[in-house]
């Protein structure tokens, strides 16, 4: 294993800095929507599989799929500074403070007094991101966040729900053997990962993008056999599906979490 410990940069552009790594790796750092962050490494050779796949019985996507660098577009309010012998990237409720030797990135929350907060970051004592030159695995190691906070998801893994105290390895494989023919291997193959600060509101879920998810609604009494499609720009809480689902239980409520009505297009058989 090969540490990736010096950046240099390479552009910055509204909402996005773009850094070289060492043996050809580059770094990206985005700021999407003013209060998400996006940070993604580039190998040598470019991604192994550059475009994604869906379903889209709209057609609104091509079927070959989109590019992976292009799926959401940087906030171009978001600003690049100099910090120091650093860069700092920041947006309305988001920043990222960009160290570059070691190289490491620390994320930061804007909190209700507008105060910014630590919402998660690298190590940075010595290296955090390394890669196998034999195998192209990639290595990260993020600081270790203070006694309190709580760690949940992982889901092939077994033990309490707060996975707090433990260590855990978590690899692109099923040690089970499903046959995706005939198994559901996805939720093992790509656990999320979320993690909440004690004390607050703020988490840091960086391998779990929740925007505009695509979600699949079966049994309840339901209509189904339709695709119900939404405005990506200006999404409506997914807690009003939980809210509407609350409801035909028999649980009386108007409301559950951020949602506050019930979803829209969705009837009864």
């Amino acid at each position: 294993m090969t540490p990736l410990r010096k950046a240099t940069l390479l552009s910055t552009t509204p909402g996005c800095i773009e850094l070289q790594l060492e043996l050809g790796w580059r770094a990206r750092v985005t700021i999407v929507d003013g209060h998400t962050g996006r940070f993604t490494l580039l190998p040598p050779e470019g991604f192994r599989e550059p475009r994604t796949w869906a379903l889209d019985p709209t057609g609104q996507y091509p079927l070959e799929g989109r590019r992976r660098e292009g799926l959401f577009a940087s906030d171009a309010n978001a600003v690049a500074t100099q910090d120091g012998e650093g860069l700092l990237l920041t947006g309305t409720d988001l920043r990222a403070r960009i160290a570059l030797e070691p190289f490491a990135v620390t994320w930061q929350q804007r909190d209700a007094q507008g105060q910014w907060q630590f919402c998660c970051g690298d190590r940075d004592e010595s290296y955090a991101y390394g890669v196998s030159a034999r195998s192209g695995m990639l290595y990260h190691w993020q600081k270790r966040d203070p006694a309190g906070d709580r760690y949940f998801g992982l889901g092939d893994k077994t033990g309490p729900i707060n996975l707090a105290g433990r260590r855990l390895r978590t690899r692109a494989l099923d040690a089970l053997g499903y046959d995706a023919k005939t198994g559901d291997p996805l939720y093992k193959h790509w656990p999320f990962f979320l993690e909440h600060h004690a004390g607050s509101s703020l988490g840091n879920a960086n391998s779990h993008d929740n925007k505009n998810l695509p979600i699949v609604l079966a049994g309840g009494g339901y209509k189904h056999g339709q695709h119900l499609a939404f405005d990506t720009k200006n999404n409506y809480p997914l807690s009003n599906l939980y809210v509407t689902m609350l409801q035909r239980l028999g649980i009386e409520t108007g409301e559950f979490s951020t949602g506050k009505a019930t979803m829209r297009g969705l009837e009864m058989a």
